[in-house]
């Protein structure tokens, strides 16, 4: 007979859960003692309780039968840590991982083992409780799934005398008072932070200082008996890395540990606050006031009348999947408390929740796809419309490199004027612009060409001149100037001697030299081999790569050395200007010593003391104090000219050197 009332529960519960609802399991641990109540007798295997109160002491007031029983998912009696959340938290923790809300309960009387439940003994391993192992088994499922991106928060609050507060603020301050708000039919907690947790060593470093900072008091049945309501709270945001699965599951498990109701004619007044246990039996009361209203299926819940009940509004009927862990006392004297806890249980088992898998609508990947489908359609509508024209087969996508290389192809036959211009195919604005591109390339290889003809005209014109001009030894070698060509295209059969670096001081030096040369080359007639060999000094600079990089460096030494140049102009500038302000300061300065002298005693002490002379003596400080900084910066810069110029002679000497050998190689060729 029980067990096929079990099996229709079961029946009941699948066909709920396909339609999105979910019943709140309810499980009960039982607290082991050494003198158990005689009324109490628990059965396993069917998970039901009855309690035969013809054998109790206490408890309510007599049925008719003196008997009650009291069904549950799961009955739990001396058993280990482990075994208690595999049976009560497991399945909660895995719908967690995939994506749905969930929240564990545990609830019964101050002292029944709420806290060794849900926290357990943080000093043995064995012993940890369901918060701890949910940690642990939400860490292990994010390492194990290295193709999701897991992140994962966590926030830990209390309810104290119906006043919120963070747990997980700093040490040295005090707790921060969090406010709650309904926005769009979600509870926001303003103020309560939230911590992200990259390891589980972390999430369990939070959880420990929250603990530590929750309020617990002493009363007659326990030692440390918590005296708030607090609730943990894991939030798991899951994606895949890969572009096929974009949505986002966000999920929160709330691992909520409720105070324990007391009756006051157990209290000690002298240890305990009245208002404590006030406050902690109103908002449990408040709490079974909502549970039997869902029960009922009232329209209007009263789930505002305490901060308990708003927090646990979707745990009781909204978006969660529930479980509540009834923890309860053998003994006699705490009969009439466990009774009124089982009751409890059996009113909430029998509420719903309507818990729906939290997806996060990634709204960039949805206007990705949006666009992608509209370009689709596009695309098919002007293949429409140019079959219709009959210009089928042409394609909107971007050109292949074969498809340009025949794009090009066309292009220089058009130019070169075997093609007509309707070779040149006019199908899709990405031809279009490929065909610009073209064109463009062409128009500056063109125009490359024309410069390099209009160079060598030029020298040609400059030879049958026969004219030879002297550059300055600042101005480069190689260059062409108005006059004509310059040094460093001497002939074959004469060179200068070579010039030793570190003899050379000035520009005179490698001049002379130079002045030799061209008074030599002179004597020779400039004929068909002149023109030869100015050409190709030009080619050396300008196409081949030896001279090319000889050139831009001989070229990066002028210009240091010019700019050098220029900053001792400016800096000499910069002093004689200084200089002149001196002068005028010491003037006006000794005019005014001179008229102070002059001046009657009392006049001569206010001349002494006048704020003008004071600016004149500071700007005078100013001024000394900027020439002998532009002085020094003018010796640092002298010293400095003359290895720069040595560097500049030393790369025109090697330019010619590196000339004349390609010269006389490509000769021999």
């Amino acid at each position: 007979m029980k067990t096929s009332i079990l099996q229709a529960i079961w029946k009941q519960d699948s066909e709920e859960n396909e339609m999105g609802y979910y019943r709140i399991g309810t499980h009960l641990r039982l607290r082991p003692s050494a003198r158990p109540a005689l009324a109490l007798h628990a059965d396993a295997e069917t998970s039901t309780l009855r309690v035969d109160l013809k054998h109790a002491e206490g408890g309510p007031p007599r049925s008719h039968d003196d008997q009650m029983v009291f069904h549950f998912d799961s009955i739990i009696q001396s058993t280990s840590q482990e075994a208690t959340f595999n049976e009560c938290a497991r399945d909660i923790v895995e719908d967690v991982l995939c994506g749905y809300n969930g929240t564990i309960l545990a609830y019964g009387q101050s002292g029944s083992g709420k806290t060794f439940a849900m926290s357990g003994d943080s000093k043995n391993a064995l012993h940890k409780g369901v918060i701890p192992r949910a940690i642990h088994r939400i860490f292990a499922d994010k390492f194990a799934r290295p193709e999701s991106e897991t992140s994962i928060h966590v926030s830990y609050l209390e309810v104290y005398n119906e006043v919120i507060y963070d747990l997980l603020t700093d040490k040295k301050e005090p707790l921060r008072a969090v406010s709650m708000m309904e926005e769009n039919g979600q509870i926001e907690m303003k103020g309560l932070q939230q911590f992200l947790c990259e390891t589980e060593e972390d999430a369990l470093k939070h959880f420990v200082h929250g603990e530590r900072r929750r309020c617990i008091g002493t009363n007659t049945f326990h030692k440390f008996s918590n005296r708030s309501h607090c609730m943990f709270t894991i939030y798991v945001e899951r994606h895949s890395k890969g572009r096929d699965h974009p949505d986002r599951t966000a999920a929160k498990l709330n691992l909520v540990d409720l105070a324990g109701c007391e009756r006051f004619k157990c209290i000690d007044a002298a240890r305990q606050s009245e208002k404590e246990v006030l406050n902690i039996n109103k908002s449990l009361t408040f709490l079974e006031q909502a549970v039997s209203e869902l029960r009922k299926g009232q329209a209007h819940v009263s789930f505002r009348q305490s901060r308990l009940t708003m927090l646990l509004r979707d745990a009781l009927g909204g978006n969660s999947k529930t479980v509540l862990i009834v923890c309860a006392l053998q003994e006699d004297e705490f009969l009439d408390e466990t009774i009124s806890a089982l009751r409890f249980a059996q009113r909430v088992k029998d509420l719903k929740t309507s818990a729906v898998l939290n997806k996060v609508v990634d709204s960039v990947q949805i206007e990705r796809q949006l666009y992608e489908r509209k370009i689709e359609e596009l695309k098919r509508e002007l293949a429409f419309y140019d079959a219709l024209n009959g210009r089928s087969g042409i394609s909107r996508d971007d050109l292949t490199e074969q498809r340009k290389v025949e794009l090009k192809s066309k292009v220089e036959a058009f130019l070169l004027q075997k093609e007509d211009v309707d070779a040149i195919p006019i199908e899709s604005l990405t031809q279009i612009k490929e065909t610009y591109h073209i064109f463009k390339e062409a128009q500056a290889m063109l125009h490359a060409k024309l410069e390099k003809l209009s160079k060598e005209n030029s020298i040609s014109k400059l030879e049958d001149n026969q004219t030879i001009s002297m550059m300055e030894a600042d101005d480069g070698v190689g260059e062409l100037e108005p006059q004509g060509f310059s040094v460093g295209v001497a002939p074959l059969d004469w060179r200068p001697a070579k010039i030793d670096s570190e003899n050379v001081t000035t520009e005179k030096t490698f001049a002379s030299a130079l002045l030799q040369q061209v008074a030599h080359e002179n004597q020779r007639s400039y004929g068909e081999d002149s023109m030869k060999r100015n050409l190709a000094f030009h080619e050396f600079k300008h196409s081949i790569s030896e001279g090319t990089q000889q050139c831009y460096i001989l070229n990066t030494k002028k210009s240091e050395l010019k700019e050098k140049k220029l900053m001792m102009q400016n800096l000499a500038v910069k002093l004689n200007d200084c200089k002149q302000e001196i002068h005028e300061l010491n003037v006006l300065l000794a005019g005014q010593a001179s008229d102070a002298t002059k001046a009657e005693p009392a006049e001569a002490e206010t001349i002494k003391f006048d704020d003008g002379r004071g600016q004149l003596q500071e700007r005078l400080e100013q001024a000394k104090a900027e020439y002998q900084k532009c002085f020094a910066e003018l010796l640092q810069l002298k010293d400095q000219i003359p290895p720069a110029r040595k560097e500049m002679l030393e790369c025109q000497e090697r330019l010619l050197d590196s000339f004349f050998k390609w010269y006389k190689r490509d000769r021999e060729k």
